[in-house]
């Protein structure tokens, strides 16, 4: 708070504070009172709902916003949403206060009860209504903001009352939009963001979008999903380069569906200027979807002045915005009739022909745009890279590409917005003269620095100012995968035109197919003596302990962590998959086993049922070669002599029998090079704003390997021979590779590449690992930026990166183990959560140690017992699993310290 102080106080004195200075001044002061806020509030708030004591105002309100109160981090959410808004009232109120001689936030006052500091508050708010003649939307706070500021506590009082002291002389105008955003992110939990599709865009993104889009002071311009209004405040800022405040707030029209973005939005466009008068931000608190030309954008009658309206406009210049992203639109009937009607002619033109009704909920947010989009508009949106990638996307991207010039931007080092798990591409889209026939053009710029907030418009369609890679994909089929065809490097595509190889999906009567979905667990049993070289196996399946041979049993790769190298030792395995006859051997363990899992009701288990009569015989898929899933940032191929099977980790190849083993051991010594590394690093999909890759059957499809017809016996000879070596050393990422296991990779690179034709084979391998090497390391800082926002909202900390490290850490051999020794022993205590935080931690602040208090009622429940005494093999154990961790989430060197930075 001292921080603030001095800034207001050097402001004050026309000292000069820089702009980054007051931004962190900003952010910090919304983290930290907002925090605390929420922190000390939500406990009495979850006392209230438990209890049935909430005011029926409140209780209303929450269930006109079909708010479940008693799901945690929906009342959390709405807690957060009206903190929020007594915030951005109060910021708003001194931004005005200046302008209408207004009396200090609290009148100078310091109320000794909530009660008082409520009516107080109130009673500005309505004197600045009336004083302004406007701003109602802003100033009438919700029975939850009311609630939460009112409720009686003294702690809770203080924080107000210092938070309300620190904004005395902020003023709206100053604050960056950007962080507007950051104060709603802030507020909702990392999965609730998921699931509203609420993710802000950087300002430097959206200027340079608006600034290509925005050609004409007389433009409109719409943003139906305004979110902080950052999009929308770009927008003003190009048409108030020559038109009034009050001209700009009827050209500049704004929506969303969530109350609180519409009143960030509100308030950001109109601290733009203040004076009193009209002053109307057109922003509506609707369904997109829902909107019709000619209906009122804004209808205020204010206390004082004439009522104001704007209708929506029947059409628009320019459509901006970030749409939320899902899977899929919940009524996709009515969005094709809620377009329909918004589109000129019937509305037929902006629905494409054989687009599924399951397309993320985003592509419908496209053809909105272009439903009220002018013959000679400008569409930049912010979309899902899906829209490039996925199969039922292809009918949506012919429609576009016939319609329009489209540019897409996409960056692997820029992140455009954190903490959403999709990956973004910026999309723009200008219509093509009527009647043109085939596609129009079609630009992918790579973007490599960061964008600044300019454009480049020389060259026709938009592309950044600093450094960038732009492909042409103008002749690139629209059924072609946009993403890979414009980020496939050079190195790989150099790899991909040499002579010896063929697709993998050319290989008469191969199968490539996700690993097996087991169904029930008792079909998985774990082997309790793996080095064990006996024909009969120590078993454990569905809590049964059992034993019976392994002629009943297929070897199970299970998950990548099962086998640390590329070699998959069929005979010493930990998981195995029943793989029973029809007929059961009579009295044997077998049957033993099969009996108990009847009786423990597994055999009506759905997925158990669908098997038929023979339930527990089932015919699974195997394969020799099985690649994984989610590589990550290491080249991982596995190989076994014998057919295993997978789970759905896995994409697993079967070749024919009719191809010698050693041929099909070629392949995947193809694959295991860095080619097949630079293959699934880009041939493969992007599902996360850190880069993260999954590799699905059809990527895997268009993989390249050697064509062992046209290979040489001794270049197949070299091949085999390196590979052979390389699959014995243990994986690591491409970044953290020991210096031996890069010189093995090495040789089986040189050796593939020779044997698949290249003119220069040592070359072409030095420049697909600098490729690889440099991918993932630029992919693994874009991770680090883009998910430290997982951990940041909210007082529990929670997010992907702690889920992560959870599974892991309860799928470690060690954990049950170090469990019991933390908690058992000759000496056992009985603690409180309440009682950790003074033990462990030295913490003064009250707020600080409730919220430690109920992070750990969380995570430990109300009691738990704990061994204060811990022995050396108790230590030891811990000590293990915390390396273990470690090496699995820390970034490393190949020498296995953590790199710098």
């Amino acid at each position: 708070m001292d921080f603030f102080r001095q800034l207001r106080e050097a402001r004050a004195e026309d000292i000069v504070v820089s702009e980054a200075g007051k931004d962190e001044a900003y952010f910090t002061i919304f983290r930290s009172s907002t925090d605390a806020i929420i922190i000390e509030a939500l406990p009495a708030f979850n006392d209230h709902v438990n209890q049935l004591t909430l005011p029926k105002e409140v209780v209303q309100e929450a269930k006109e916003r079909d708010f479940d109160l008693t799901k945690a981090d929906v009342s959390r959410y709405f807690v957060a949403q009206a903190t929020a808004e007594v915030l951005t009232s109060g910021l708003f109120y001194e931004t005005v206060c200046p302008n209408f001689s207004l009396k200090p936030i609290l009148k100078g006052t310091t109320p000794s009860t909530s009660a008082a500091m409520l009516q107080t508050f109130l009673e500005n708010l309505d004197e600045a209504m009336r004083m302004a003649g406007d701003y109602e939307t802003i100033f009438t706070l919700s029975e939850g903001a009311r609630f939460v500021l009112g409720a009686e506590s003294d702690s809770l009082r203080a924080l107000w009352l210092a938070l309300f002291d620190v904004l005395d002389g902020v003023k709206f105008a100053d604050i960056n939009s950007e962080i507007i955003g950051v104060i709603f992110e802030r507020l909702i939990s990392s999965e609730r963001r998921q699931d509203m599709g609420q993710h802000y865009t950087q300002s430097r993104l959206a200027r340079a979008m608006t600034r290509w889009a925005v050609r004409s002071e007389d433009d409109k311009v719409v943003g139906f999903c305004a979110g902080g209004g950052t999009f929308l405040v770009e927008a003003y800022n190009e048409l108030r380069k020559s038109k009034s405040h009050e001209d700009v707030l009827t050209q500049v029209f704004g929506n969303d569906l969530d109350s609180f973005a519409v009143q960030l939005s509100t308030v950001n466009l109109a601290t733009r200027d203040v004076y009193k008068g009209h002053n109307f931000p057109a922003v509506a608190n609707r369904d997109a979807l829902d909107i019709r030309p000619g209906e009122l954008a804004v209808d205020v009658t204010p206390q004082n002045g004439s009522p104001y309206r704007l209708p929506f406009p029947a059409a628009f210049d320019v459509v901006l915005g970030n749409p939320p992203y899902d899977e899929k639109a919940d009524t996709p009937v009515d969005y094709r009739k809620d377009l329909s009607k918004i589109a000129a002619s019937g509305g037929t033109h902006v629905l494409p022909a054989g687009m599924p009704d399951n397309v993320n909920l985003a592509a419908w947010f496209i053809l909105l745009a272009a439903a009220w989009l002018k013959p000679s508009g400008r569409i930049a949106l912010v979309l899902p890279a899906s829209i490039l990638q996925n199969e039922k996307h292809v009918p949506l991207m012919r429609w576009v590409r016939a319609n329009y010039d489209v540019a897409v931007w996409h960056s692997e080092s820029d992140v455009w917005f954190s903490d959403a798990r999709v990956a973004p591409i910026a999309m723009f889209m200008e219509p093509r003269p009527k009647g043109a026939s085939g596609h129009g053009k079609f630009e992918f710029v790579n973007v490599i620095d960061p964008v600044d907030g300019d454009v480049d418009t020389s060259a026709g369609l938009p592309r950044p100012c600093g450094n960038h890679l732009m492909r042409d994909l103008s002749s690139l089929p629209p059924r072609s995968d946009a993403l890979i065809a414009g980020a496939h490097p050079e190195a790989l595509r150099d790899f991909e035109a040499c002579p010896n190889l063929l697709r993998l999906q050319d290989i008469t009567d191969v199968s490539i197919y996700r690993g097996n979905k087991l169904g029930h667990a008792f079909y998985r049993l774990k082997d309790l003596d793996p080095q064990s070289n006996g024909a009969r196996r120590k078993l454990r399946g569905f809590d049964i302990q059992t034993a019976f041979n392994k002629k009943y049993l297929t070897p199970m790769l299970r998950s990548p962590m099962d086998e640390p190298t590329g070699e998959f030792d069929v005979n010493k395995v930990d998981w195995w998959v029943l793989s029973a006859p029809k007929t059961l051997p009579k009295g044997g363990e077998l049957e033993k086993y099969i009996r108990a899992v009847r009786r423990a009701g597994a055999h009506d288990a759905p997925s158990v049922k669908a098997k038929g009569a023979s339930w527990w015989s089932v015919d699974w898929k195997k394969a020799h070669i099985a690649v994984s899933v989610h590589p990550q940032f290491q080249p991982q191929v596995w190989w076994s002599d014998k057919a295993f099977v997978t789970t759905d980790n896995f994409q697993a190849i079967s070749l024919p029998s009719s191809v010698p083993l050693t041929d099909q051991e070629s392949v995947a010594a193809s694959l295991a090079s860095v080619f097949g590394s630079l293959a699934a690093l880009y041939r493969s999909s992007e599902v996360g704003c850190e880069g993260v890759r999954w590799v699905s059957t059809q990527n895997v499809q268009e993989w390249f390997a050697l064509n062992w017809s046209k290979v040489s016996a001794s270049d197949k000879a070299a091949v085999l021979k390196a590979y052979r070596a390389f699959r014995k050393a243990t994986y690591a990422k491409v970044f953290e590779m020991p210096s031996s296991a890069i010189a093995l990779w090495r040789t089986l690179n040189v050796a593939v590449a020779k044997a698949a034709g290249a003119a220069d084979p040592d070359a072409l391998a030095d420049a697909a690992f600098a490729e690889a090497d440099n991918t993932t390391h630029r992919r693994r800082r874009r991770e680090i930026q883009a998910t430290a926002g997982r951990t940041r909202s909210g007082s529990t900390g929670s997010g992907k990166f702690r889920r992560d490290i959870k599974a892991f850490v309860e799928g470690h051999d060690n954990f049950l183990p170090t469990v019991e020794a933390l908690t058992e022993g000759d000496e056992v205590v009985t603690l409180t959560p309440s009682e950790v935080p003074a033990l462990l931690f030295e913490v003064d602040n009250e707020a600080e140690k409730a919220r430690l208090g109920n992070h750990l009622v969380e995570i430990l429940g109300d009691r738990f017992r704990a061994a204060p005494v811990f022995e050396d093999a108790t230590v030891e154990l811990v000590s293990e699993l915390d390396k273990a961790v470690a090496k699995q989430f820390v970034q490393m060197d190949g020498n296995g310290d953590v790199l710098q930075g």
